[in-house]
């Protein structure tokens, strides 16, 4: 079928098979009406997203998963699922980014605006650029299937135990 985009959200689509003209005969299939149908859903739309530093204070040398930014990216409230595949991240206006971030990591905790480390997005991001420079613009990408309303996503780092104090 094509669904005209005016099709009523939650409404489902279903088909039988009556007959087939095989080599001039009519034939009646054993089963015309199978089970199921197909729901029509019209998916969810992006509303806006915002960012914060939940934690503003120290971090320890040797320290991991370090909360350095929560992204909360926000979906109208009705509408079929869709999934997040990538985030687009900068190290941009911090210190040495490879002389104290050892790696950064993203997690997804749904609508629980608490952090958790139990569901990772994406691998893990390890540096690979010279000691001294900035890591600068990177692409984090994996699969989270975004709730209605708000979604939480934290930027960790894993912090250097050779890491520079006080940068």
């Amino acid at each position: 079928y094509d669904v005209a985009t005016t099709a009523a959200n939650t409404n489902v689509l279903d088909a039988t098979f009556d007959s087939a003209n095989v080599y001039g005969n009519w034939v009646v299939p054993t089963s015309s009406n199978p089970t199921g149908n197909v729901l029509i859903s019209t998916p969810m739309t992006y509303v806006g997203s915002d960012v914060s530093h939940p934690d503003a204070g120290m971090v320890e040398t040797g320290s991991t998963n370090n909360r350095m930014l929560r992204i909360m990216v926000r979906m109208s409230s009705a509408g079929a699922p869709v999934t997040l595949t990538q985030l687009n991240l900068n190290t941009n206006g911090g210190g040495n980014d490879t002389s104290n971030i050892n790696n950064l990591k993203v997690y997804y905790t749904g609508t629980n605006p608490i952090f958790s480390t139990t569901n990772q997005f994406g691998s893990t991001f390890v540096q690979t650029t010279p000691t001294g420079a900035s890591w600068g613009a990177f692409n984090i990408s994996g699969l989270a299937t975004l709730a209605n309303d708000t979604n939480y996503f934290w930027v960790t780092y894993d912090i250097k135990g050779s890491a520079i104090v006080g940068d």
